[in-house]
C-alpha cells in the first residue's frame, strides 16, 4: 500500500511538474503576446505621427497652392491692366496721327492758298505795270 501511495504521490508530483511547466510556457507566451502588443502600438504611434506630419505637409501644401493662385491672379490682373495700358497707348498714338494728319492738311491749304494769294499778287503786279510785292500779304489767315 505504501508503494501505491508513492506511486501515487510521483504520478502527482509528474503532473505538477507538467503544470508547471505548462504555466512557464503560457507565462511565456503571454509575455511574447504583450511584446507584440507593445511593438504593435508603438508602430500604431509611429504611423500617427507619420499621419499627422504628412497631414502638417499636406496643409504647407495647401497653403503654398493658395499663395501661388493668389499669385496667378495677381500676375493676370497686371497683364490686364498693361493690356489696357497698350490699348490706350495705341488709340492715343491714333488719335495723334489723325491729328498730324489734320495739322498737314491746314499746312498744306494754307500753302496752297499763299500760293495763290502770291500768284494772285504777282498778275495784279503785272497788270498795273508795278513792281512784284515780296513781302507777303500782310494778314494771315487762321484755321
Amino acid at each position: 500500500m505504501l508503494g501505491l501511495v508513492e506511486e501515487s504521490l510521483r504520478s502527482k508530483r509528474n503532473l505538477l511538474r507538467s503544470v508547471e511547466e505548462s504555466l512557464r510556457f503560457k507565462r511565456n507566451l503571454l509575455g511574447l503576446v504583450e511584446e507584440s502588443l507593445r511593438s504593435k502600438r508603438n508602430l500604431l504611434r509611429s504611423a500617427e505621427e507619420s499621419l499627422r506630419s504628412k497631414g502638417n505637409l499636406l496643409g504647407l501644401v495647401e497653403e503654398s497652392l493658395r499663395f501661388k493662385r493668389n499669385l496667378l491672379g495677381l500676375v493676370e490682373e497686371s497683364l490686364r491692366s498693361k493690356r489696357n495700358l497698350l490699348r490706350s497707348a495705341e488709340e492715343s498714338l491714333r488719335s495723334k496721327g489723325n491729328l498730324l494728319g489734320l495739322v498737314e492738311e491746314s499746312l498744306r491749304f494754307k500753302r496752297n492758298l499763299l500760293r495763290s494769294v502770291e500768284e494772285s499778287l504777282r498778275s495784279k503786279g503785272n497788270l498795273s505795270g508795278q513792281p512784284k510785292n515780296r513781302s507777303g500779304p500782310k494778314e494771315t489767315c487762321s484755321g
